[in-house]
């Protein structure tokens, strides 16, 4: 797990996130590995000029590696951001 916090003050703006990252694989038959992740971030800043943004997000992902031998390897997934 991966994890950044962050407060920084700039003379232009204000910055606080954090963002944090968690996954795991496993090795399904001796060819094919499924592996999820899960992740999150938050961030407020605060710009003298332009206001406040703030972002809360949250992200999905499943995906599929499938070695073919010598020949190929065939990787695919889905994500999701919300």
């Amino acid at each position: 797990m991966s994890a950044v916090t962050s407060t920084t003050a700039c003379p232009i703006w204000t910055c606080d996130f954090y963002a944090g990252l968690v996954g795991a694989e496993i090795g399904v038959v001796s060819s094919t590995k499924v592996g999820l992740f899960f992740g999150a971030r938050q961030t407020d800043n605060w710009a003298a000029v332009n206001g406040k943004i703030e972002t809360d997000d949250l992200h999905f992902c499943v995906y599929v590696m499938m070695d073919f031998g010598e020949v190929t390897t065939v990787n695919f997934g889905i994500a999701h951001t919300q």
